[in-house]
C-alpha cells in the first residue's frame, strides 16, 4: 500500500555465483529494471535500485513464500509484502531506451495493426494513480483512440 492504494511490484531474484535481480512496477512504467544490489543473510533480505538519481530500498524478512518489510523512497517508508508467484505483467510492445545528457529514458512502443496514419499518444506515468496504459485506480479501463 502506497498512500492508501495498492502498488503492484514484481521482483525477480536469482542466485548463480552472486545474487542478481530486477524489478517491475507496471503502474509506473518500470519493467525489468536491474536491482543495484541484493543482500541475503539467513532470513534477512535487502535490495536496492537507483533510478533517475534516486535510491529506493527494500529491507525485510523471508518467511516461506513471502517477503515482508519496509520500502523506502524519497525519505518516506511504507510497509510491503511480496508473495511468490508467476509474473503476469503486460509485456506486449517493443521496449526502448534513449540515452540523454541527463540519464536514460525508458519506454514501450505499441503500434496499432492496420494501415495508418495513426495519432500518437505519449503517457508519462509517475507516482500518481495512472499507469503506462492510461489506467487509473479511480477510472478503470484502457485508453484507446
Amino acid at each position: 500500500m502506497v498512500p492508501n492504494q495498492p502498488l503492484d511490484i514484481i521482483v525477480s531474484i536469482n542466485k548463480n555465483d552472486e545474487w542478481s535481480g530486477n524489478i517491475s512496477i507496471p503502474v509506473q512504467g518500470v519493467n525489468d529494471y536491474p536491482l543495484s544490489s541484493i543482500t541475503v543473510n539467513n532470513k534477512d533480505i535487502s535490495f536496492f535500485m537507483e533510478i533517475q538519481g534516486h535510491q529506493i530500498s527494500f529491507k525485510g524478512n523471508i518467511d516461506d513464500n513471502k517477503i515482508e518489510g519496509d520500502f523506502s523512497q524519497h525519505g518516506q517508508i511504507f510497509p510491503f509484502e511480496l508473495t511468490k508467484g508467476d509474473q503476469t505483467a503486460d509485456n506486449t510492445g517493443e521496449f526502448l531506451n534513449v540515452q540523454t545528457n541527463n540519464g536514460t529514458l525508458y519506454g514501450q512502443l505499441e503500434k496499432p495493426s492496420g494501415d495508418g496514419p495513426f495519432p500518437v499518444m505519449i503517457i508519462i506515468p509517475g507516482s500518481g494513480p495512472t499507469d503506462r496504459n492510461g489506467n487509473s485506480l479511480p477510472y478503470k479501463g484502457r485508453i484507446t483512440i
